[in-house]
């Protein structure tokens, strides 16, 4: 399970995060906190636009599945977002904006890879629980007291370049 989340703000040129619970076969759970670390870096990839808030948000989900590939591996997962532009690249695997529908490809490719089967819920922005990590990151209160272990976490931009082969041979090797 997932819930993850972006933020633009005036004193923020943007952020990101996201909250990880693996469920193991035992019983227990395996609880993790992300903060994103180069947002800034990745906007410079999209096109000019006044904000690119769904691009960032659609981002955490490859950031997640990239600091994560064994954990979803021949898994299946529920995601919520609070942005219906994301979502609905998720649910549709296509958007008419090409730096969602680029996103929304690398997601798929990176799923099917890792043999993974996501299902996206859109949750308000007040009932998402990722919203204060995205806007925090390791000062957000709220994983410390949830037992969630925190991670910076890194995307690394290449796989904005490479070609749809590249990327599934990538997310099988991960």
């Amino acid at each position: 399970m997932a819930a993850s989340d972006a933020a633009v703000e005036a004193d923020n040129p943007g952020s990101g995060g996201f909250h990880l619970i693996f469920f193991q076969p035992d019983g227990s759970q395996t609880r993790l906190s992300f903060a994103a670390t180069n947002c800034e870096e990745l906007q410079t990839l999209w096109q000019p636009a006044e904000t690119h808030i769904a691009q960032l948000e659609l981002s955490m989900v490859l950031y997640a599945l990239i600091e994560r590939p064994d954990s979803y591996r021949k898994c299946q997962g529920l995601g919520f977002l609070d942005n219906v532009a994301a979502v609905m690249t998720l649910v549709r695997g296509r958007s008419r904006n090409p730096d969602l529908a680029k996103l929304g490809r690398l997601i798929h490719l990176a799923l099917f890879a890792l043999r993974t089967q996501g299902y996206w819920e859109y949750v308000q922005s007040k009932s998402n629980w990722a919203d204060d990590i995205s806007r925090l990151g390791f000062d957000n209160p709220r994983w410390r007291c949830h037992g969630f272990c925190f991670c910076s976490s890194y995307l690394p931009t290449i796989f904005f370049h490479l070609l749809f082969i590249a990327v599934i041979l990538t997310f099988k090797f991960l």
